[in-house]
């Protein structure tokens, strides 16, 4: 079921920012879709929100309030470090009543750190022909390779997976450059874009984002533009299917301290 209160959004931002408080410095560099090779310490946890508005900003925006009165595709996940770069993650989504486990591991280069994962995902998909929803599974593999910062400022980022139920391969690209560092509550200013070249069909446009996030030192705040709502890496490989335009979205991470 979509979400059409745009206000419940708003007023979870809100909490959020105002409960924020001072941790240890939460160092997980890079994205706001992609796959990154953890920052985390072990037994350390993160709990995400991502918030993706249906409607378009430019489309009627006072009407809509910016399309956020036009429902919304939201996806709540647990990231938990297991032991060292091992971690488990699991997520559940709205749209379509998707939910994955992904386990993965995470390995440091010199100039550059890796990850290797594979996600279970199962979803809900309507069936014209039985005129009823079946449920889909299947598994998806990943592999992603990040730089660490270039000059300092820089951060670059490549992911590759394999979808086992499209049985299709699909890539992310993403770019993060601070723009400002400074200590106190605000830790951080980043700009990241992030593009998704891979398309199945010429039904479906690449997807791509881009924003601006705002680190604490308890949690990091993403305000995205993007060319549709999806949420997740594995859709977003697959493509959007919305129609042309640009819409608003965010993200809430928050660090689980160990006690």
């Amino acid at each position: 079921m979509i979400s059409r209160n745009p206000i419940q959004a708003i007023i979870l931002l809100f909490l959020s920012l105002i409960l924020t408080n001072n941790l240890s410095a939460y160092n997980e560099p890079g994205a706001f879709n992609l796959k990154v090779p953890t920052g985390i310490k072990s037994g350390n946890a993160e709990f995400k929100i991502q918030h993706r508005f249906a409607g378009k900003i430019n489309e009627d925006p006072f009407n809509t309030l910016f399309g956020m009165y036009m429902g919304a595709n939201i996806n709540l996940s647990l990231r938990y470090i297991v032991w060292s770069k091992l971690e488990l993650e699991g997520s559940y989504s709205n749209y379509s009543k998707e939910s994955s486990l992904c386990a993965s591991y995470s390995y440091s280069f010199p100039l550059m750190k890796a990850l290797l994962g594979g996600q279970f995902f199962s979803y809900e998909e309507y069936n014209l022909d039985k005129k009823s929803f079946e449920r889909k599974s299947s598994i998806m593999g990943l592999l992603s390779v990040q730089t660490e910062p270039i000059i300092k400022r820089i951060i670059l980022t490549i992911d590759i997976g394999y979808d086992g139920y499209e049985k299709k391969p699909g890539a992310g690209l993403g770019a993060s450059i601070i723009i400002l560092e400074r200590p106190g509550t605000l830790k951080k200013l980043i700009l990241i874009g992030e593009y998704f070249p891979t398309k199945l069909n010429s039904d479906v446009n690449n997807c791509y984002c881009f924003g601006l996030r705002a680190e604490t030192y308890g949690h990091h705040f993403d305000f995205i533009i993007s060319n549709g709502s999806e949420i997740g890496l594995r859709r977003l490989m697959l493509g959007t299917v919305k129609e042309e335009g640009l819409y608003f979205g965010f993200n809430i991470k928050r660090l689980i301290e160990r006690g």
